[in-house]
């Protein structure tokens, strides 16, 4: 069963794989090529990295905490800092008798990682690796008592976390206790914590680097967006920025019970990342600088630049400097449909729709490029794949025939051997060595 799983996916993947010169693709058939290698993409694995690098030096992995030195005196704009950060994409937890502090961040953004580790200690270890489109990720944590410090210091200017923080830096040894603490830490992970208020820009910064997303618009607009769950701190966030001449929005995703403020006006923007810059910010400080400089003459270089900065959650989804041109004459066209009136709008309506089919098939033949372009590249890298797909069905067929064809094939194999004492292959990779398509 295993062997026709194997063929079947190896036959399905060639198949996606390959291309057909001179030969036009409909739009059903991106989709499902696209879909076939996203799956295929989905199981490429980089080797785990050794050593991380960050500000100007390089790391070797895991950095353990025995060799920190947290500060004993931690000034009031880096706690801010620091909360804002903890409060965004910080976890408290208790695990095998004691407190864990930790936060989860892509290598790129290691620095922050190193920034936690230097002021309140503990140490950084390997999370994720590279897998398809994630990006490998980094750990910081720290246990026990030096995590009560932690907890202790980040306290003071927690808006989020508050309670948990509070549990944290009060944990107690004895196991009853223990144990209703575990038991409020799940609570207060379910429950909206109460009305609260941003301390300064510092606390702000941190949580912009944790939860904020800086996009661009054409001609030359910019838009800042932070996320949460629950709107409490955003609505401090809002009071705060108000206060500041800033105006901003928060709108309610019902879909995904999901809060997002959002900044509009492209000089309120530009405002909000020159006080964040100055206040310490620092995952994003390159993005910021980037998006402040924009221009209409500049605009396609900042839109890549940026989205180089930026995860890989909207990769395909993303229209290529082409795909902008088509949406700008869509746009050009629909316009001049709501002005015109008159015998000549059929025509326009069926150039309209021309332009619009035109426009998904160019979008998924260049999304199927590039993905194919990232696939290429995890190779090149040194990703591999196992033979067995999890996530393909294998064909639908009886345990009777199964079990025959197997027989069948294991006697024929065995015949080879006697013959020629080498081992028949049939065309499929040994045991354990990964499958990789020809693609080139």
């Amino acid at each position: 069963m295993k062997l026709l799983r194997l063929h079947s996916d190896q036959t399905l993947l060639s198949l996606a794989m390959s291309t057909c010169a001179g030969t036009p693709l409909t739009l059903q058939q991106l989709q499902r090529r696209f879909e076939q290698l996203r799956r295929f993409q989905a199981r490429l694995r980089l080797p785990a990295a050794s050593y991380f690098e960050a500000i100007g030096r390089r790391y070797r992995l895991p950095l353990r905490a025995e060799h920190a030195e947290p500060r004993k005196h931690v000034s009031v704009r880096v706690r801010d800092y620091l909360a804002g950060f903890f409060d965004g994409d910080g976890c408290v937890q208790g695990t095998g008798g004691c407190v864990k502090l930790s936060v989860t961040q892509t290598q790129s953004s290691s620095s922050v990682l190193l920034f936690f580790r230097n002021v309140l200690g503990g140490g950084i270890i390997r999370h994720t690796a590279t897998v398809g489109l994630w990006r490998p990720c980094l750990m910081w944590q720290v246990y026990a008592q030096t995590a009560q410090r932690a907890a202790a210091v980040l306290l003071g200017s927690s808006c989020c976390k508050r309670s948990q923080l509070a549990i944290a830096s009060q944990w107690r040894q004895h196991l009853r206790l223990q144990a209703c603490a575990l038991a409020d830490l799940k609570r207060l992970k379910r429950e909206e914590p109460p009305p609260v208020s941003c301390p300064s820009w510092h606390y702000l910064a941190g949580f912009f680097d944790a939860e904020g997303s800086i996009s661009t618009r054409r001609p030359a607009y910019v838009r800042l967006d932070i996320g949460q769950k629950h709107p409490q701190v955003l609505q401090a966030f809002e009071v705060f920025l108000a206060a500041q001449g800033v105006h901003c929005s928060i709108y309610r995703d019902r879909k995904n019970a999901f809060h997002r403020l959002t900044i509009h006006r492209s000089a309120d923007c530009k405002y909000v990342l020159a006080s964040l810059v100055a206040a310490g910010l620092r995952a994003k400080r390159k993005a910021a600088r980037i998006a402040m400089n924009i221009c209409k003459q500049d605009f396609h270089e900042v839109r890549s630049k940026l989205q180089a900065e930026a995860g890989n959650q909207g990769r395909y989804r993303r229209l290529s400097l082409l795909g902008l041109a088509r949406a700008e004459s869509i746009r050009g066209l629909q316009k001049q449909l709501w002005r015109f009136e008159g015998p000549g709008r059929g025509v326009l309506e069926s150039q309209l729709e021309k332009l619009q089919e035109d426009h998904k098939l160019r979008c998924a033949e260049e999304r199927l490029q590039l993905l194919r372009s990232d696939i290429r590249s995890l190779l090149a890298a040194g990703a591999s794949s196992h033979c067995v797909l999890t996530s393909m069905p294998a064909y639908s067929v009886s345990d009777a025939t199964s079990t025959y064809v197997m027989s069948t094939l294991r006697n024929y194999k065995r015949e080879c051997s006697a013959h020629t004492n080498t081992t028949a292959t049939w065309g499929f990779p040994e045991r354990g060595t990964p499958y990789i398509p020809q693609i080139l």
